[in-house]
C-alpha cells in the first residue's frame, strides 16, 4: 500500500506462510497445450493437497516462457458425493488464495467444504507465483511509516520521489514478469485452472477484488461460469478517482459508526461522550502524530501512516476490531503508540522479527497500475474535492490517489465492459456499510454483467459471507450446493448488529 490505499480494496487476510511444494510443469508451444496439462496434487500441511499450475508468461506468445502457480486445496469431506471444486479468490489484488484456504473453517461453512473441493491459488505476481519484488523488509518498514499526508513542497517532493522509487524498484527487481500481472492475464489463467481441474463450468467464490477477477472472467468466458458469487463488489464502470472517492465516502459513514459504537456501546470509551467528541479526539491525535511519532514498545515509532493503518484496518471487520482499535486510541491518547502499532503490524502482514508474511503491498501496486495506467490527476488536484466529503479522512485518500502516478510503464487496460449476457446467473452481494467496496457498486455490478442477482447484507464490515449473518451464509450455501438461485434485492439482517 501506498501508504493505506492498498488497504481499501483488500480483504483482511489472517495469513500464514505456506511453501507448496513445486509438482506440475509443462513443455508447451501452443495455449492448448497449457489447457491439456494434469495436475499433480501432493499431500501438504497435513490435511491439504498442494500442485502448480503451468500458464504463459505472455499470453501473445504462448510458446515463450512459461511461469507455476502455486495452488492449495481442501478436499472435499463426502467423496463419494462431491459436486466439483470452487475456486476462491480472497481479494487485493495480491492476496493469497493458497493462505486463505489454510483457513477453510472459518472462511466457508461446513456445508460447502463437505460438498465442494475448495481451491485457493496464489494469482501471477502474488506470493508463490512468479512474486513481484519490491522492497526489502527494512525498506518496506520505511516505506509504510513514511508521511502519508504531505502539508509542504519539500513534503510533497518527498512523498512522490518515494512512490517514483518504489515503482522503480518493482521493475527492477522483479524483472519481466512485472509485465504481465493484469487482471485480464490471470483471468485467463482462471481458465486453464478450470480445465487442470477437470471442470466444464468454473465455480467461484471471489471477495473484494475478487468480484472485479470474477466480473473479467465472465465477461471473457461467460459460457464457462459455473455457479459464481462476487462478494463486496466492484463496479468496474468508473475510474481510479471514481473509485477512491466512493471509497472515502464508504469508510467515512463507517468511522462514524465507529465513533456511535465507541460513544454509546457496551464497550467502555473514554475518547468522547458523542461521536462528534470521538471524532474530534482522533482528529486531534492524528495532526500531532504528523509531527510528534509516539514511543512504542517495538522500539519504531508510531508515525501518522502507520496510525492511519491502525485506523483504517479495523473497518474492514469492526467485530473483531473495533474493541482493539478504541484500546489503541485510548493509550496513544496517552501517550503509548505500542497497541496501534500491534493494529498497523497486523494488518500489513508484518511480523516481529521484521520479515514480512507476504508481497501483498508490492502485488497491489503491480497489479493495479498494469489495470489502471498512470493516475491523470495529481493529489494536490483532488484534495479540496476529497476535503469536502469528510476533513479528517480526505487528505489521506486524497494522496493515496496518487499511487500510480509515477509508475514507470503505462499498460492502462479498459476493464469497464463486464457484460456476460450468455452466462450463467451471477450472484452479488452487497453490505450496507462495507467501506471498501459501498453497497451501490455491488448494484452497479449486477447490472454490468446483465445476469447479476443482487443481494444485501444490511451489517458492517467488508464482505457478507461467514461474516455473521446466517441468512447470507444459507443463501451462498444453497446456491452452490443445491442450485437456488437467491431471489434478487433479498435483504438480510446480521445474527448480531453491532449498533
Amino acid at each position: 500500500m501506498k501508504k493505506v490505499i492498498a488497504l481499501l480494496s483488500i480483504l483482511i487476510l489472517s495469513a500464514c506462510a505456506s511453501d507448496p511444494s513445486p509438482s506440475n510443469s509443462i513443455s508447451a508451444k501452443t495455449l492448448d497445450d497449457y489447457y491439456k496439462q494434469t495436475l499433480t496434487w501432493t499431500k501438504c500441511e497435513g490435511v491439504f493437497e498442494c500442485a502448480e499450475l503451468t500458464v504463459p508468461l505472455d499470453y501473445t506468445n504462448p510458446g515463450g516462457e512459461a511461469i507455476q502457480l502455486a495452488l492449495k486445496k481442501f478436499p472435499a469431506l463426502n467423496k463419494s458425493k462431491k459436486l466439483g471444486a470452487i475456486v476462491v479468490n480472497p481479494g487485493g489484488p495480491g492476496g493469497s488464495g493458497v493462505d486463505y484456504i489454510t483457513y477453510y473453517d472459518y472462511q466457508f461453512s461446513k456445508n460447502l467444504y463437505s460438498s465442494y473441493d475448495m481451491v485457493g491459488f496464489d494469482p501471477r505476481g502474488v506470493m508463490a507465483s512468479a512474486p513481484v519484488d519490491c522492497l526489502s523488509d527494512s525498506e518496506m518498514d520505511d516505506y509504510l511509516s513514511s508521511d502519508s499526508t504531505p502539508d509542504n513542497a519539500a513534503e510533497i517532493s518527498a512523498f512522490l520521489k518515494d512512490s517514483e522509487n518504489f515503482a522503480k524498484a518493482c521493475v527492477k527487481n522483479t524483472g519481466k514478469t512485472i509485465n504481465f500481472v493484469s487482471t485480464i492475464e490471470t483471468a485467463k489463467d482462471l481458465d486453464i485452472l478450470r480445465a487442470a481441474l477437470g471442470e466444464t463450468k468454473l465455480n467461484y467464490l471471489g471477495k473484494s477484488y475478487g468480484t472485479e477477477l470474477g466480473a473479467v472472467y465472465a465477461h471473457n468466458f461467460p459460457t464457462n461460469v459455473g455457479k459464481f458469487v462476487l462478494d463486496g463488489a466492484v463496479d468496474m464502470s468508473g475510474g481510479t478517482n471514481d473509485l477512491t472517492l466512493g471509497q472515502l465516502r464508504g469508510f467515512s459513514v463507517e468511522f462514524k459508526r465507529f465513533a456511535q459504537y465507541c460513544a454509546y456501546g457496551e464497550t467502555d470509551c473514554s475518547l468522547g461522550q458523542s461521536p462528534e467528541q470521538v471524532i474530534q479526539t482522533v482528529s486531534t491525535l492524528m495532526k500531532s502524530l504528523d509531527s510528534a511519532p509516539l514511543d512504542t514498545d517495538q522500539g519504531r515509532p508510531l508515525t501518522e501512516a502507520l496510525a492511519w493503518t491502525a485506523l483504517i484496518g479495523p473497518q474492514y471487520s469492526p467485530a473483531d476490531a473495533w474493541d482493539w482499535l478504541i484500546m489503541g486510541l485510548e493509550d496513544a491518547v496517552n501517550g503509548d503508540g505500542t497497541t496501534l502499532m500491534d493494529i498497523a503490524d497486523w494488518f500489513n502482514g508484518r511480523n516481529q522479527d521484521g520479515t514480512y508474511e507476504d508481497n501483498l503491498t508490492e502485488a497491489y501496486w503491480a497489479i493495479t497500475c498494469s489495470d489502471n495506467g498512470p493516475s491523470t490527476q495529481s493529489p494536490e488536484e483532488l484534495l479540496s474535492q476529497y476535503n469536502k466529503v469528510d476533513s479528517l479522512l480526505g487528505p489521506m485518500f486524497a494522496w493515496s490517489e496518487g499511487g500510480c502516478y509515477n509508475w514507470t510503464f503505462d499498460r492502462g487496460i479498459d476493464l469497464s465492459d463486464v457484460s456476460a449476457p450468455t452466462s450463467a446467473p451471477i450472484v452479488v452481494i452487497g453490505t450496507t456499510y462495507d467501506p471498501a467496496t459501498p453497497d451501490a457498486w455491488a448494484k452497479a455490478l449486477a447490472q454490468q454483467l446483465q445476469v447479476g442477482v443482487y443481494i444485501n447484507f444490511n451489517g458492517d464490515g467488508h464482505t457478507a459471507y461467514k461474516s455473521g449473518s446466517k441468512c447470507i451464509d444459507t443463501l451462498v450455501d444453497d446456491y452452490f450446493i443445491s442450485g437456488v438461485i437467491p431471489t434478487a434485492n433479498t435483504s438480510c439482517e446480521p445474527n448480531k448488529p453491532l449498533i
